[in-house]
């Protein structure tokens, strides 16, 4: 199917009291023309009944507008939607992440960049905040109360912004007990904070020993505790025993570098450095 690049782009950046402008601008104003047209056409085949856009079209998008995105200069339009929205729908965040690595590098060294870049490194970010959170686990409830379905480990990995709401994964339970069990992997002997928020009561042991807690807090908040972790090289087991009271249940997990950046799995292809 034809892409709507090749067409006549209007260039907007002529005007008829200056000067005709260089030819590095207009190419980098047909850039952020091309990609808003891209992005557009990737929304119309998205929404279109029956669904028009299979993996290989959306695909063909992404690597059209990716190709673009370094050309565009300072005053581009530096949007990365279709970027993120193939990745939300085919890719993945590990996929997302290589790409915007490889832009901020195609990028990173040319003065006129700047904003682009600056987008690059915002969504870079988000998507590294994104990986951080330990959002997958395996959990069940441990209290005398619990029905012989909510005592079998079932898998947790559906978070919604890195909270992972235990009230409504097990259907508006209180006054319970649940444990629940993460698996981590490193490649060597790794230094990382656990930051942690959490409703009601939490107690954390990392490969059978205790690292954190008894503790108590009404409202969970994204990483009002720090707890810093010594990973073993090869597989860690992160267990979180868990009780309520009453109302809101679930907690925020996250890694980070000792200096405070997002870290994790996805990032330990190679030693991370210390601070």
């Amino acid at each position: 199917m034809p892409l709507p690049i090749n067409r006549e782009l209007p260039c907007y950046a002529i005007h008829q009291w200056g000067d005709f402008p260089q030819a590095a601008k207009l190419s980098a104003y047909a850039a952020d023309q091309a990609v808003i047209l891209l992005s557009e056409r990737y929304e119309q085949e998205r929404r279109k009944r029956p669904r028009l856009l299979t993996r290989e079209l959306a695909l063909e998008f992404k690597q059209r507008a990716f190709k673009l995105y370094p050309l565009q200069d300072q005053y581009g339009w530096g949007n990365l939607a279709l970027l993120e929205k193939y990745h939300g729908e085919f890719g993945s965040d590990i996929a997302l992440r290589q790409d915007l690595l490889e832009l901020q590098k195609a990028v990173s060294e040319e003065a006129d960049k700047k904003r682009i870049l600056g987008s690059v490194q915002r969504s870079l970010l988000e998507v590294e905040l994104r990986l951080s959170q330990l959002n997958s686990w395996n959990v069940r409830r441990v209290d005398a109360g619990a029905t012989a379905q909510q005592k079998e480990i079932r898998l947790f990995d559906k978070a919604s912004d890195g909270y992972i709401d235990l009230d409504a994964f097990f259907g508006g339970i209180d006054h319970c007990e649940i444990e629940a069990e993460c698996s981590l992997s490193a490649p060597a002997e790794t230094r990382v904070l656990l930051r942690l928020g959490f409703d009601r009561e939490l107690r954390v042991e990392l490969n059978g020993k205790p690292v954190f807690g008894p503790e108590k807090q009404r409202i969970a908040r994204r990483d009002r505790f720090a707890v810093p972790l010594n990973l073993q090289p090869g597989e860690n087991i992160l267990k979180f025993y868990l009780k309520d009271d009453s109302l809101s249940f679930g907690f925020y997990a996250r890694l980070t570098s000792l200096s405070g950046q997002p870290t994790g799995p996805w990032r330990w292809q190679e030693l991370p450095a210390q601070p």
